[in-house]
């Protein structure tokens, strides 16, 4: 059998596939604080507890050179923009500067009354900024290894500080829940950002207009430089994934509020859809593949046209009182179905956006999802795998009797599932392990199926997609 797995970040303007890794030994055995490439890729800095800086061969794996001159931890290495110099922050209260061209001593930078955390170099390769848990950050000429100046102003530990990409600004994020931006040329502070959570890195954009910032409990963060305002927050768990009739797309629902658009072959993002003011929780294709619907926490149902620029929604359905826990379009796409946490089931005509029938099933049981059978005349709530209400669509009347029409799908159980982080397919009593997902991921969605394509959303913002191409079934 044949199968493949990619991982890709959910809700960044970039993805990527994981590729194989190559595992180290190094540091003796002690934890790796921090590695870094050097700006041709052909070498690698790793920071340790074992008090050493080291190098490697990254194209390899050998181990090329020692550094040694700290004696604490060290936390943080960076190499210069040209490559010749790296410099490290370690729990001794210093910061080294160490010529890779040469094998002279390297220089101390010595003035911190704290373990430092952070370090930094200048794009010209003039300067160097340190962060530390003495609460301040400080400037060093990169060349002579002098103090330059001393930022005061934050209340607690700082472990991060990057420079803007023309060197005119520090940013420097701390456990006081703020991110201070400071003058290199005065000192002063800029502008302080107040974060909601204790700062523990921040980066500049290559463009230096937005300041990136994660914490110890809420998502990723991005801010305009200039401003200081909050311009997006990343999504640390997706919560439903669908894909496209035609199996070329991929939509994602998460956190963030956003809705996004993927392709489903490569992982490549290809669109994001705002309009949300909570957390969205499900999402699906209308039939033709021109539509997109999200349900969300705050309510709300929107409708989105795949075929309009700019990503406005379409239309906003309006008249849940609870968080809408699933959406789904009727086969011949004129109608829409949500499900909410107020017990509700509401059919909506797509065209004009009216709530055609508004129905409460059941009210000691929140309804889950929903499914149609093969004519679309009868919908199921499902509640739980096995506790499900067929009503007759769209009028939402009960159904009695047998029914005499199959189903095209069943939600809460699937042919493909996960098992841990283990995907297995299932025919009949047959279960066939196709792959292992990677330890890393955490799966936060069930498992959705095109075709050979699967995938499955998880926290830390991934989305995972498999290819069963070749993986035959079991012979029954």
């Amino acid at each position: 059998m044949a199968s493949r797995s990619r991982i890709v970040a959910e809700h960044t303007d970039t993805s990527q596939a994981w590729p194989s890794q190559e595992s180290l030994r190094i540091h003796n055995r002690a934890a790796v604080h921090h590695v870094e490439f050097s700006p041709d890729g052909y070498s690698l800095a790793s920071a340790g507890r074992d008090n050493v800086v080291r190098l490697w061969d990254p194209t390899t794996g050998a181990h090329v050179r020692e550094l040694k001159g700290h004696t604490g931890a060290t936390n943080c290495v960076t190499f210069s923009p040209d490559g010749t110099c790296l410099a490290s922050a370690a729990n001794d209260h210093t910061v080294r500067l160490w010529d890779l061209t040469a094998e002279r001593p390297s220089k101390e930078l010595r003035g911190h009354t704290g373990d430092v955390w952070g370090v930094a170099i200048s794009s010209d390769g003039r300067y160097v900024a340190s962060a530390s848990t003495d609460h301040t950050v400080r400037l060093w000429d990169a060349a002579t290894g002098a103090p330059l100046r001393e930022f005061t102003g934050h209340t607690a530990q700082v472990p991060t500080a990057a420079f803007s990409p023309d060197g005119r600004h520090i940013a420097s994020g701390s456990w006081d829940h703020s991110i201070r931006i400071w003058d290199v040329a005065t000192g002063a502070s800029v502008r302080k950002i107040d974060h909601v959570d204790q700062v523990v890195f921040l980066t500049y954009s290559p463009d230096g207009r937005r300041i990136a910032s994660t914490a110890y409990k809420i998502p990723v963060r991005l801010w305009d430089a200039l401003t200081g305002a909050l311009v997006h927050t990343f999504s640390r768990i997706v919560w439903n994934v669908a894909f496209s009739p035609d199996g070329r797309h991929l939509a994602s629902a998460g956190h963030d509020r956003t809705v996004q658009l993927w392709d489903a072959t490569t992982g490549a993002h290809l669109r994001e859809f705002k309009g949300h003011t909570d957390g969205v929780w499900s999402v699906a294709f209308s039939p033709d593949g021109h539509h997109l619907a999200s349900g969300s926490h705050d309510q709300v149902v929107q409708v989105w046209n795949l075929d309009s620029d700019p990503d406005a929604p379409l239309r906003a359905l309006k008249g849940h009182t609870g968080w809408v826990t699933s959406v789904a379009f009727s086969l011949d796409g004129g109608h829409l179905v949500s499900t909410s946490r107020d017990h509700s089931v509401c059919v909506w005509e797509v065209a004009s956006g009216n709530c055609l029938v508004h129905k409460i099933p059941n009210r000691s049981m929140l309804p889950q999802d929903t499914s149609f059978t093969t004519d679309g005349s009868i919908l199921a709530i499902h509640y739980t795998a096995e506790y499900v209400i067929y009503l007759h669509f769209p009028s939402l009347d009960d159904v009695t009797g047998s029914l005499s029409t199959s189903f095209r799908s069943t939600p809460l159980s699937s042919r493909v599932y996960l098992d841990g982080n283990s995907l297995c397919v299932k025919a009949g009593d047959i279960v066939l392990h196709a792959c292992w997902l990677p330890d890393y991921f955490e799966p936060t969605t069930s498992v959705v199926q095109h075709g050979e394509n699967v995938c499955v959303g998880g926290k830390e913002g991934m989305i995972a997609f498999v290819d069963l191409d070749g993986l035959g079934s079991p012979d029954l």
